[in-house]
């Protein structure tokens, strides 16, 4: 159910409202495609029990990523993959062969957009002269982290909008993002004045309680 067990009973209750249904606690042993194009799924309960075939118009197949580094003539100048099919790089984003950068999902770190556009540009920086510096530690992603929680059904911007699922944290995060770049607190963040009503004022809430538990 994902790395936040909360967060994902959450999001399963939100698409089973929306008609989703979730096939917990199976595994897929095989598919085939019938002559009038559907897909014939044969499922599998983990734990024993009946098999069954499920039809279905499309299949999605998401086990996973690996770095798409294949035919790219690498060891024809020169370039080694590591054990994962990545390729090695130095601080500046240099290959073995130094004329040569790599960044994004062809190299180490979570395959982000957000985190290959960042390294992009900090590349091209460093091509150019300039210094060369990311923190990863900053990058959104998955995260140790502890908790402090305030319902969106209690965010007036939330409840005007009808929306109090809490589906905003991509916009939400860049707040956490850049108080972590720049060493803030809780407490920080918690005294910054923020708009009425708005989706952020949450964060606010969160790291007010935080910082209270901290005391």
């Amino acid at each position: 159910m994902g790395i936040d067990m909360e967060m994902s009973k959450n999001f399963q209750r939100i698409l089973q409202k929306q008609g989703l249904k979730f096939k917990l606690g199976t595994k897929v042993m095989g598919a085939s495609r019938r002559p009038d194009g559907k897909i014939d799924v044969a499922v599998e309960a983990a734990a024993g029990g009946k098999n069954e075939t499920l039809t279905c118009d499309v299949l999605l197949v998401c086990i996973g990523r690996r770095p798409y580094t294949q035919s790219l003539g690498l060891e024809a100048v020169g370039i080694e993959l590591d054990n994962r099919g990545r390729i090695p790089v130095n601080g500046r984003f240099q290959t073995k062969v130094p004329s040569i950068y790599a960044i994004g999902d062809v190299v180490a770190g979570p395959m982000l957009a957000h985190k290959a556009e960042d390294e992009g540009i900090i590349c091209v920086e460093g091509m150019a002269g300039g210094a060369v510096h990311i923190d990863y530690n900053c990058v959104p992603s998955g995260v140790p982290y502890k908790v402090g929680k305030f319902p969106f059904a209690a965010n007036s911007r939330a409840k005007t909008n009808a929306d109090t699922d809490g589906l905003g944290a991509g916009e939400m995060i860049n707040e956490a993002a850049l108080a972590m770049e720049y060493g803030a607190s809780c407490e920080d963040i918690a005294r910054v004045c923020h708009a009425h009503p708005v989706s952020p004022a949450s964060t606010r809430k969160q790291t007010h309680l935080l910082e209270e538990r901290s005391r």
